[in-house]
């Protein structure tokens, strides 16, 4: 894929973008042109590096971006306003991989091949009782849970993720743990 980049003034790109909004194909084209480099880039990171995956968000991420056009102003610059709906395709993409259930093979791949039958009930057992106790903490909790302890988030991504201070993910993050561990306790599902 190669990837080129076009830097306009904003008068430029206000013109490109009133084109777009008429219906302008080759306008949107460069638009698009002008800020592909950021939005990949952007998705490979949040997509840990997997550029089948980078690919596929920065596509949606067009697509969203195309299908939003009409409602974009100009308080906020354009790539930037890019790159927010490139992090919520992301964001998006790794909520649903977090919420899927795991398969039986999936189960299987991440358990040891001499486990027991036994040992491989247990082990589902315990990964759906975690996955019922995650699904009772509220939703900013939850939230804060997965994209940081299953999906590997740092504390900044979080912070820019749900427009708050590191500071505050890291307390809010603290107090989600520590809920979640008084819910296992109560209900003894671990």
């Amino acid at each position: 894929m190669f990837l080129f980049f076009i830097a306009f003034n904003d008068d430029f790109t206000n013109e490109l973008i009133n084109k777009a909004k008429r219906g302008s194909e080759s306008a949107f084209c460069t638009l698009i042109g002008s800020i592909e480099p950021f939005v990949y880039n952007l998705a490979l990171r949040m997509m840990d590096g997997s550029r089948q995956d980078a690919e596929d968000m920065a596509q949606e991420a067009f697509l969203r971006v195309y299908k939003a056009l009409p409602s974009y102003n100009e308080k906020a610059s354009f790539r930037t306003w890019a790159l927010r709906i490139c992090k919520n395709v992301c964001l998006d993409e790794k909520r649903r991989r977090a919420s899927r259930i795991s398969t039986r093979e999936e189960i299987s791949e991440a358990l040891p091949s001499d486990i027991s039958v036994s040992e491989e009930v247990m082990a589902r057992e315990r990964k759906k009782a975690l996955k019922k106790a995650i699904d009772s903490l509220d939703k900013r909790a939850r939230l804060l849970i997965v994209m940081r302890d299953i999906n590997g988030l740092s504390y900044k991504e979080l912070a820019e993720m749900t427009d708050m201070e590191i500071g505050t993910v890291k307390s809010a993050l603290n107090r989600a743990r520590k809920k979640l561990r008084e819910i296992i306790t109560e209900q003894n599902l671990i």
